[in-house]
Parts: structure tokens; sequence; C-alpha cells
């Protein structure tokens, strides 16, 4: 655990590929390490990161050609957000998909936003008409709670 509480947000933008989310998932787990965050919790951040990386890529429409990830370092939380200039697109909004039916599919795709509610402890949407879709990720340092963040 450092002994000061770190305080910074790194921006990272990529192409709108796969072959760039090892850059998301370096930057990720980068700050994360220096919160204090385990190894486990930084495999579930990266995991996150990778899979909000990953609807873009797939829903967004039109395709915008690039990611843009900030990664907030704040004393009680890490919140990762990824920013798309498409149109209008939340995957909160589509619900949980069905396990039972997911599991008959020969595909086996569709549990991104399962992985992300998993692995970090707040998922939210936004969009604004001028600067597109922001999905934030948010992980509470442990010992820290949404409560505790509120009053800060």
């Amino acid at each position: 655990m450092p002994s000061e509480p770190v305080k910074s947000s790194v921006v990272v933008e990529v192409p709108e590929h796969p072959a760039y989310l090892s850059v998301v998932r370096q930057a990720v787990a980068s700050i994360a390490r220096q919160m204090g965050f385990d190894d486990v919790e930084i495999l579930q951040l990266q995991m996150a990161a990778d899979e909000a990386c990953n609807n873009v890529m797939e829903h967004g429409q039109p395709k915008s050609g690039k990611i843009r990830l900030k990664v907030h370092a704040l004393p009680d939380k890490l919140v990762m957000q990824v920013r798309d200039r498409c149109e209008r697109f939340s995957p909160l909004e589509g619900g949980l998909p069905d396990l039972d039916s997911y599991f008959q599919s020969p595909t086996h795709r569709g549990l991104g936003l399962v992985i992300m509610r998993k692995f970090v402890d707040e998922v939210r949407h936004r969009y604004c008409p001028n600067s597109g879709n922001t999905l934030s990720l948010t992980k509470y340092r442990r010992g820290a709670t949404r409560d505790e963040a509120m009053k800060g």
C-alpha cells in the first residue's frame, strides 16, 4: 500500500483495434499497482477495461477510429472512463444475458457486462451528443466504501 494517497489521471488513446488493447491493460495495471491493488484485483481491472473497450469496437456505430481511456487514481478508488465518439450506445440498457441460453449458444459471446459488473464496484454510462459515450468503471480500494467516498 502506498504511504500517501495517489491522485493522478492518465489518458490513453488507442486505435480501435484489438491489437492495441495491451496498451490499455498496461496503463490500468500500472496505476492500479501504484494504488496498492493486489495482483488479482489488477487482473480484474484489466479485464473490465478490456471488455469495455471491446464493446466499443464491436457495438459502436459508426466506427470512430479511436478509443479513449482515462484512468483516475483517487485516494479511495480507481475510476476508468472509456470514451468513444460513436452514436449513443449503452451496454447497460440491454440487461444481462440469460446464462442458460449463453451456454447453449455455439458462439459463447455477450458476457462483457457480466464481467465488468463482477470485477468492479460500479458501472455507469453517460451520453453527450457532442462528445459521445462514456462508460465509467469504478473500483474502491480495500477498506473504502461507496458511502465513505461520497463524504470525501
